[in-house]
């Protein structure tokens, strides 16, 4: 296991990480946590279209999550009223039991209007060039820059990008350093970026949550 903390020696980090825009809470009725996840990308894909097209209207089938069950419902074999989203409310039918039905309401925002439509707001990370990965969200959202070794935040009032990090050691009351972070061990999936041995013997995780990236060692 490695040691966080050298006992000869003290040291301190200043991380800047509370820029942010819109910060969402994701508690809501019907979800369930789930362990971070640093490695892998979660699709969602298009299924029961039939079921889908009786419960809505044809108005709804151009809607951009037309077919696609969020991952976070509050049921699994059902489809969704799209016509009964609000900013923070999702409505699904029994795909078995038109009768039955299930309601999500969330305390934040589950969605935000983009184009006329209700859309989920997705903290997931996604790829969108070689080395570049960014969160679902529209309006504003978090991201990584791999190849440069920085996290991104583009908002409505401006971009940022910052974790050009150094690490000073205090030793025997003497300054030593700085150390350049080191971003060559990686791993990146849905929620965040974990760098392996960053700095000697320290590890960090760079969790993108609802356009905000915190960072843990």
């Amino acid at each position: 296991m490695k040691n966080k903390v050298n006992l000869l020696t003290v040291f301190s980090f200043v991380f800047i990480t509370s820029f942010f825009a819109n910060a969402q809470n994701k508690a809501a009725e019907g979800m369930e946590a789930s362990e971070t996840n640093f490695s892998s990308f979660t699709d969602r894909p298009i299924q029961n279209l039939g079921n889908w097209k009786k419960i809505n209207k044809e108005a709804f089938y151009s809607h951009p999550e037309f077919g696609i069950l969020s991952l976070d419902a509050s049921c699994k074999d059902c489809s969704e009223d799209l016509s009964k989203r609000t900013v923070d409310e999702r409505f699904f039918v029994d795909n078995n039991d038109h009768k039955q039905f299930y309601q999500q309401k969330a305390m934040g925002e589950l969605h935000e209007l983009i184009g006329g439509n209700w859309t989920t707001i997705d903290h997931r990370l996604k790829k969108v060039s070689n080395g570049i990965y960014k969160s679902g969200f529209n309006l504003d959202r978090a991201g990584f820059d791999l190849a440069n070794k920085i996290s991104l935040l583009e908002t409505t009032n401006g971009n940022l990008s910052f974790n050009n990090w150094r690490l000073i050691l205090k030793k025997d009351g003497q300054l030593q350093g700085p150390i350049s972070a080191n971003w060559s061990i990686i791993s990146i999936g849905d929620d965040g970026v974990n760098i392996t041995a960053v700095f000697p013997g320290i590890d960090a995780f760079i969790i993108d949550n609802f356009c905000t990236l915190n960072v843990k060692v």
